[in-house]
């Protein structure tokens, strides 16, 4: 009996994950803060983070100034990409450039 409550415990909390729960809400403050720290982020915003099995794919809206090339925007949404990716539990991260 007992290991067939545990087996429907784990099931229930792993099928969770599978299936793209959101990130807890003081995770996705992190991964914001995070993004805020490149340089040339006005603002990050609109972040949502969803599992996917182990992982964590991001998307994120970075503010940017709107006299900069578009060349700087995409650098600085590749720098903010690359941050957010060396994160232990991060497996995807996209970053969408507005400007502000």
């Amino acid at each position: 009996v007992w290991i067939g409550v545990a087996a429907v415990l784990l099931g229930m909390e792993n099928v969770r994950l599978l299936m793209g729960e959101a990130a807890p809400p003081e995770r996705r403050a992190e991964l914001e803060a995070i993004a805020n720290q490149v340089d040339g982020v006005r603002r990050a915003h609109s972040l949502r983070a969803h599992h996917r099995g182990s992982g964590i794919m991001v998307w994120v809206q970075v503010a940017v100034d709107p006299n900069l090339s578009v060349d700087r925007g995409h650098d600085i949404g590749e720098a903010v990409e690359e941050l957010l990716g060396r994160e232990v539990d991060v497996i995807d991260v996209v970053a969408h450039v507005d400007i502000e």
